[in-house]
């Protein structure tokens, strides 16, 4: 087989005469482009630098404020330099720093605190005033209760409908007026029913004078009665009235 494929390639013209290895790479596709090989890098000798340039503000200290229209004037061509000048003529130049103008006035010599008077008179006036006020009250409630109790009641029902003390002081026997109770009657002494004690002083009056009555009892025991141990009635002229009891 091998010797027939000889004389076949043999018989072939001599221009269409190609090795078989070199026949296989000529009608092979191509599978990959061709790609270009990179640019060379562009080298700087210096830094890059800002296409505008501002201005520093030491420069331009002093200078107004620019109003936005100029600032349109000068962005549209030719403008920016008459701006400038006419800008720089009307400002007002500084050889220093700006400083702020002082607010206030500093003292130029330490003043002296003044002297803060003491409030404890207040303080000790409202205490005093205070405790004279829960005083009374407290007073005004003792009383209250005293001229409510039963035994006072009982005593001044007696007085009222006894001849001897109408022949002594005159009809009409009642309490006396107090100025300083704005009217009331004061009745000294206390009544303490459960401990069996009861001791009461106060004024009556009548037609003819004034009188003070006095009146104690107590109970010996826990379960005895009360006992009167005094009972009497003293007019302002000295006289003395022993009640019956």
């Amino acid at each position: 087989m091998n010797i027939l494929r000889t004389h076949a390639l043999r018989a072939l013209p001599r221009t269409h005469h190609l090795t078989p290895t070199r026949t296989l790479t000529t009608h092979l596709p191509r599978r990959w482009p061709h790609i270009p090989s990179p640019p060379p890098a562009e080298t700087f000798s210096s830094k890059a630098r800002p296409t505008s340039v501002h201005a520093s503000p030491e420069s331009d200290a002093g200078r107004s404020y620019i109003p936005s229209s100029a600032g349109r004037a000068s962005s549209s061509g030719g403008t920016t330099s008459a701006v400038r000048e006419t800008l720089d003529a009307r400002a007002e130049r500084f050889d220093g720093p700006a400083r702020p103008r002082m607010r206030y006035d500093r003292p130029k010599e330490a003043r002296e605190l003044p002297d803060v008077p003491s409030r404890w008179r207040y303080y000790l006036a409202v205490a005093a005033f205070a405790i004279l006020v829960w005083s009374l009250f407290l007073l005004h409630v003792t009383n209250a209760e005293r001229l409510s109790s039963s035994v006072l009641r009982q005593v001044t029902y007696q007085l009222r409908n006894s001849e001897e003390v109408k022949r002594a002081i005159g009809a009409g026997v009642r309490y006396a007026e107090n100025w300083w109770g704005f009217g009331e009657p004061w009745i000294s002494g206390n009544v303490n029913l459960p401990q069996g004690k009861v001791d009461l002083k106060f004024r009556i009056r009548g037609d003819k004078e004034h009188a003070t009555v006095y009146f104690t009892s107590i109970r010996p025991e826990h379960n005895a009665e009360f006992r009167i141990v005094r009972y009497k009635v003293v007019t302002d002229s000295g006289k003395t009235l022993q009640m019956p009891y």
